[in-house]
C-alpha cells in the first residue's frame, strides 16, 4: 500500500504476524522476516495474543521514564530519508 506524505509517495513496511511457535524461535523468525523485507529495511511484528511482556525490568537498564509510546515514521525516498518521533496518547 502506497501513503502520501509531504507530497512524497511511500509504500508502507511489511507487517508480519507470527504463530506462537514461530514467535518462541524470536531470532531464527526476525531472520526469515529480514529476507522478505529486505528492500524496506524496516519490518514491523506483531506478537501472538498470548505473549506476556516481562515483568521485571532487565538488570542493566537504565532510569529511562515514556510516559506515552513513541511512534517513529520515516519520509524521503531514493536514499534521502528523514525521521520523525510521534508522541502517541
Amino acid at each position: 500500500m502506497a501513503l502520501s506524505r509531504g507530497g512524497v509517495q511511500c509504500r508502507e513496511c511489511p507487517v508480519f504476524y507470527p504463530s506462537e511457535e514461530e514467535f518462541s524461535d524470536f531470532e531464527g523468525f526476525v531472520a526469515q522476516c529480514e529476507k522478505k523485507a529486505l528492500e524496506f529495511g524496516i519490518f514491523k511484528v506483531v506478537p501472538p495474543a498470548s505473549w506476556k511482556p516481562r515483568e521485571r525490568p532487565y538488570e542493566d537498564s537504565d532510569e529511562t521514564v515514556l510516559v506515552a509510546p513513541v511512534r517513529q515514521e520515516a519520509i524521503g525516498h531514493s536514499g534521502m530519508y528523514s525521521m520523525v518521533n510521534v508522541t502517541q496518547k
